[in-house]
């Protein structure tokens, strides 16, 4: 996901934790209707990439994929301190 069109900030270039990491996946994998007609077998890597997943399962998931993706997005938050996923 690495490609994605909203990674705009520079802290969005960077590494993102593997525990973020593998939450991410998690949510990719629990909620793949958020995902419809997107290529998702890119790698999540990088903070922009957990970004852009938290993005789509907010507008895509159910209620329960959506409190896993704000749960995420405190926990991304606190790390990098950004305020918009």
């Amino acid at each position: 996901m690495s490609e994605s069109p909203i990674a705009d900030d520079p802290v969005d270039q960077e590494l993102a934790p593997p525990d973020l990491v593998a939450r991410a996946d998690e949510l990719v994998d629990y909620c793949p209707q958020a995902f419809w007609g997107i290529r998702i077998n890119y790698p999540t890597r990088t903070v922009g990439d957990v970004r852009a997943i938290i993005r789509l399962v907010r507008h895509g998931g159910d209620a329960s994929a959506g409190m896993g993706a704000q749960k995420l997005y405190i926990d991304l938050k606190s790390l990098t301190g950004i305020e918009r996923a």
